[in-house]
C-alpha cells in the first residue's frame, strides 16, 4: 500500500497490526506557523511545535498560554481517581469493544473527572465515548470525547431532534461536548447514542491515527523539557498533551502489577538509555519485550517525583516492535 501524505515510515514500518498508523501533527503550514510563533512570542522552539500542531495560530498564543486557564481545569488529586477508573476498564464488558458509540457511568465518579475518563478510555477504544457521573440523586452529567469522522455536538443535536424528551441538556464542539439526563433515561440514551454513530459512520471503520508532535532529538529528552511542558500547560481537549515518538532499543524490560512494564530504551545509537513505563500495555499470556528489540514509541515526558527526587520519566502510550 503506498504510503499517504505527511506520513513518516519507520525502517519499513508505516502502520501497526491494527491498522494505526503514525502521524505528524504539523504539516508544511505548521511548520511556518510554529516559526512565526517562535519570533513573535519568543518561546522555545519545541513549546512553538507543540502549540502550532494544535492549530493555534500565533495571534492565539497567549490566550492558551493564559494561566487563568488552570482554573476551569479539575484539581490534580483527581487524576489519580480517573486513572483507578480506566484501568477498571481495560477489559470491557463483553461486546462493549464492538459498539460504536460507548456509554459509561459509574456511580463513584466525580464530576471533576469524567472529561479524563472519558478521553482516555475514546484513546483506547478509537470510537466516541461519554463517562457519565452523579449530578444529584435523579440527575446525570456527562462529558463526551469523540474521534476524527464524527461530531459529537452533532450527534447529540440529531439524538435531541429524534428523542426530545431523552436529553435535558447539551452543548459543545466537534471534538468535546457536555449534557445531561435523568438517571433513569442511562439506558434508552446508550442505545440512541450507539445508533447515532453506527448511522454517522454507516459501518466504516473511523479514521485511527495516532498523531504525534513528531521526534526529538536525545538531547531534548531531558528532564528540563519535561518541565517546561508540565509549565506550559494545562493541557485538555482542545490543547491535548503533547507526545512524541521515536525508534528505541529495548535494554531492559520487567512486568509490573500484572499489565505494566518497566523499561530502560535507548535513542537508536545513542549510547543513552531513559527510564521508561508503559501502562496496561500486556494482555493475558503476553510477556515483556526482549532486550535488544528494537521499538517504535509514542510516548510522553514525565517528571517522576519519589523521596524528594526529580527524574525524567517516559510514559509510553503505544508500543510497535520495528522489523530488525
Amino acid at each position: 500500500m503506498d504510503a499517504q501524505p505527511n506520513r513518516r515510515i519507520f525502517l519499513g514500518v508505516d502502520r501497526s497490526a491494527t491498522g494505526r498508523v503514525w502521524r505528524d501533527r504539523l504539516d508544511e503550514r505548521g511548520n511556518l506557523r510554529a516559526l512565526s510563533i517562535v519570533q513573535r512570542h519568543g518561546l522555545p522552539e519545541l513549546l512553538a511545535r507543540i502549540i502550532a500542531g494544535r492549530g493555534i495560530e500565533p495571534d492565539g498564543v497567549e490566550a492558551y498560554l493564559d494561566p487563568t486557564i488552570k482554573r476551569l481545569m479539575p484539581d490534580p488529586s483527581t487524576v489519580a481517581a480517573m486513572d483507578a477508573a480506566v484501568r477498571r476498564l481495560a477489559d470491557p464488558v463483553p461486546g462493549a469493544i464492538e459498539r460504536s458509540g460507548v456509554v459509561l457511568f459509574d456511580p463513584d465518579w466525580h464530576q471533576g473527572v469524567v472529561g479524563l475518563v472519558a478521553g482516555r478510555v475514546k484513546e483506547r477504544l478509537r470510537r466516541p465515548v461519554i463517562a457519565f457521573a452523579n449530578a444529584d440523586g435523579a440527575t446525570l452529567r456527562g462529558s463526551a470525547r469523540s474521534v476524527p469522522g464524527v461530531h459529537i455536538r452533532d450527534a447529540l443535536d440529531a439524538i435531541a431532534a429524534r428523542h426530545p424528551d431523552l436529553i435535558s441538556r447539551f452543548g459543545g464542539h466537534a471534538m468535546a461536548a457536555g449534557l445531561t439526563l435523568e438517571r433513569a433515561r442511562l439506558d434508552d440514551f446508550a442505545r440512541a447514542f450507539d445508533a447515532e454513530v453506527a448511522r454517522v459512520t454507516g459501518g466504516r471503520a473511523l479514521n485511527d491515527a495516532v498523531e504525534t508532535d513528531g521526534e526529538l532529538a536525545v538531547d531534548e529528552i531531558a528532564l528540563e523539557t519535561a518541565e517546561a511542558l508540565r509549565a506550559g500547560g494545562p493541557w485538555g481537549q482542545a490543547f491535548p498533551e503533547p507526545t512524541f515518538d521515536g525508534v528505541f532499543t529495548i535494554k531492559s524490560a520487567r512486568v509490573i502489577g500484572e499489565r505494566h512494564v518497566k523499561m530502560w530504551v535507548e535513542p537508536a545509537d545513542s549510547g543513552r538509555s531513559f527510564d521508561a513505563v508503559a501502562f496496561n500495555h500486556l494482555q493475558e499470556g503476553v510477556s515483556a519485550p526482549a532486550p535488544g528489540y528494537r521499538v517504535q514509541l509514542v510516548y510522553r515526558l514525565d517528571v517522576n517525583e519519589y523521596q524528594g527526587e526529580r527524574r525524567l520519566q517516559l510514559l509510553v502510550d503505544h508500543l510497535l516492535p520495528v522489523a530488525r
